[in-house]
């Protein structure tokens, strides 16, 4: 199911770092809610003018050169997460590895998407840029996460509100010509970071994304997407308390898949260290408390069907010190919560370098790394524990796997071994 922070209590959730939302169904006066007279609206985005998107807001239609053109098949999807708190350009992306891209986050305020980040409309140019090489790519938005859930419980409180949502996606899609949507509500039912929310959610959820399916469909229809229609995709929370506050047997009948938030299974919140995205349960120094299997379990209990899940991995850390010793810090005592560590940095830096140890955990296929000098224990995916999870994707039938986030491992070494082992030859 995102930058990372750690300075607030945050349940198993990643914060997201960015501002954002500009109406695009009904452009309104920007000026004085933004207060920054300088910027231009186009388009719906607030933002400078870029190569492929013209003065309304709409594409430049570029003819694809066939000799330019990679005609890709993968067996499983393999969506990456794209956070776009900086500038993005396609050459840096591996599409040959990667088949949905989610562009995260837009915002969803007076019951419309909206984006604020003037790094969008140079982004979403460079993500269809890739797109013309690589006509398999799926490129979708992404709405809500940690910060930008706000909105969504009063948007789905009424039919009108989720009427108006609905053709306010569609219109966004169609101007920036995107593939799809992807809603993270974090949560439904649940403050999150301090949102609106009430005990309807649970089930307005499921109307909504009914009704955002609906006029998907019907666009799709219209814009005459035989081939590749309107995707609609979650983020779906992990544990109990989010199933609780939703309806997944009904939402799968509407979403085309469902990304599984599943790490962060431990992090400041956490009272001692453990795995945070282990595929299994550990019984190392006391046991996990979640993992990711038991997660799919639960969502299959639920009535969604294993070939609408995507399984989440994490390309990023997290670590505590002031550990104790016992059982090379796993499962223990700690006196402060280090945040996160983006995996280039732990490869470059830390594994088995400057006293930092890597051990496995069998049971879980999990590694870790011990720092006994310093008493720093760090949680982590590598290439080893991914190859373990593309085994159980196949295994199991999902739809494939998901990660956050592309630039948090700039060597391309996970999404390699997560290639190779789920779609290679």
């Amino acid at each position: 199911m995102r930058e990372l922070v750690a300075a607030l209590v945050l349940f198993g959730v990643v914060v997201y770092v960015g501002e954002r939302g500009l109406e695009t169904s009904e452009l309104f006066d920007i000026k004085k809610i933004l207060g920054m007279e300088e910027e231009k609206v186009v388009g719906g985005l607030v933002g400078e003018e870029d190569e492929v998107l013209g003065q309304q807001g709409e594409d430049i239609e570029v003819e694809r050169d066939p000799d330019n053109i990679e005609e890709i098949t993968l067996p499983h999807y393999v969506v990456a997460y794209i956070l776009g708190d900086h500038k993005i350009y396609a050459q840096d992306i591996d599409a040959t590895k990667i088949t949905h891209i989610n562009y995260a986050f837009l915002d969803v305020r007076n019951n419309s998407i909206r984006s604020f980040l003037r790094n969008d409309r140079h982004n979403l140019a460079e993500l269809r840029k890739l797109r013309r090489k690589y006509p398999h790519l799926s490129i979708m938005v992404s709405l809500g996460g940690w910060t930008k859930s706000a909105g969504f419980s009063d948007m789905a409180a009424s039919k009108r509100n989720r009427k108006r949502f609905a053709e306010s996606v569609v219109d966004f899609l169609r101007t920036y010509r995107l593939d799809g949507v992807d809603i993270d509500w974090e949560y439904p039912g649940q403050s999150g970071a301090g949102n609106p929310h009430r005990k309807e959610d649970k089930q307005n959820f499921t109307l909504m994304v009914k009704t955002l399916k609906n006029y998907l469909d019907d666009a799709s229809e219209e814009d005459e997407r035989e081939d590749k229609p309107y995707l609609l995709s979650i983020a779906g929370g992990v544990g109990y308390t989010f199933l609780r506050n939703t309806e997944m047997g009904k939402v799968q009948r509407y979403v085309d898949f469902i990304n599984l938030m599943s790490y962060n299974f431990a992090g400041a919140w956490s009272p001692r260290t453990a795995h945070h995205t282990n595929l299994y349960a550990s019984n190392l120094a006391g046991g996990s408390e979640n993992d990711v299997a038991e997660v799919v379990r639960q969502y299959a209990a639920e009535g969604v069907p294993l070939n609408k899940i995507t399984i989440g991995v994490a390309f990023y850390g997290r670590g505590w010190e002031g550990v104790s010793p016992r059982s090379n810090g796993l499962h223990q005592s700690s006196t402060q919560n280090l945040g996160s560590f983006r995996f280039h940095d732990l490869r470059n830096e830390y594994i088995d370098k400057k006293g930092y140890i890597r051990y496995w955990d069998t049971l879980a296929k999990a590694p870790y790394l011990w720092n006994p000098n310093d008493q720093v224990f760090i949680t982590y995916d590598d290439p080893e524990s991914l190859r373990y999870k593309a085994q159980y994707v196949k295994k199991q039938q999902l739809a494939g796997l998901m990660f956050w986030e592309y630039y948090r491992d700039t060597s391309k070494v996970l999404l390699e071994a997560v290639h190779e082992e789920l779609n290679g030859e």
